[in-house]
């Protein structure tokens, strides 16, 4: 059977991104190849609908005004061994024209990836699909320009402080426009980190209390 729930009876409570650590001054071990100066940043899962193979495709078209743009997908599930959809994307990665411009670093701690947010031209963000996109906000908190699609919650989170990208159309344009337009960065960089305030655990503990109190009264 299929619970029916009334749209009234629904509501939504907004997470947040927990504080970094102070970036360090050093490049993380397992970067030690990347171009300090020229690259894009993604943490994540490496499922299909977080559009990484996609990701890749485009980064052909980028590559013909960036050649050295490098791109870094970190997280530990795309280096997992087993998993089919790893497998697809570093089959992929392995196929395309600059592989060594696409790192793979895998885990990444606290301390790095306050790091890579804070040297990355963008976060890019291709995901098709996500019940929130804890990452986004946590990217924006951190000072990073985020690009990302305009799709399922990830608008309610972004508002206007990312560059959202029509669902189902390329990455490529939005990407470009932030790396060749620093005052469009600084502006991004400003409106993320003034949007990602407005997202705090009290405001979400308050709030869940809130509908606790609400339901036992």
């Amino acid at each position: 059977w299929v619970l029916a729930l009334k749209p009234d009876n629904v509501v939504v409570i907004m997470l947040a991104a927990g504080e970094l650590p102070a970036a360090p001054k050093t490049v993380p071990a397992n970067l030690k190849n990347l171009n300090l100066e020229q690259f894009l940043f993604y943490v994540g899962g490496a499922d299909p609908r977080k559009g990484l193979v996609e990701m890749v495709d485009s980064m052909e078209k980028i590559w013909q005004h960036y050649p050295k743009l490098q791109l870094v997908l970190a997280g530990k599930d795309i280096l997992s061994p087993d998993a089919w959809d790893a497998i697809n994307l570093r089959k992929k990665i392995s196929q395309s024209s600059q592989p060594d411009n696409i790192l793979t670093p895998g885990f990444i701690s606290d301390a790095d990836l306050a790091w890579l947010y804070s040297k990355a031209m963008a976060f890019v963000f291709p995901s098709r699909y996500e019940g929130f996109g804890l990452p986004v906000l946590e990217a924006m908190q951190a000072g990073c320009p985020v690009v990302a699609y305009d799709n399922s919650s990830i608008p309610e989170v972004a508002g206007d402080a990312a560059l959202l990208v029509p669902d189902g159309q390329t990455m490529v344009p939005a990407i470009k426009k932030v790396l060749q337009d620093e005052e469009l960065r600084q502006a991004l960089i400003k409106k993320g980190k003034h949007r990602a305030a407005q997202f705090t655990w009290e405001k979400t503990a308050k709030e869940t209390l809130a509908v606790l109190e609400e339901v036992v009264g």
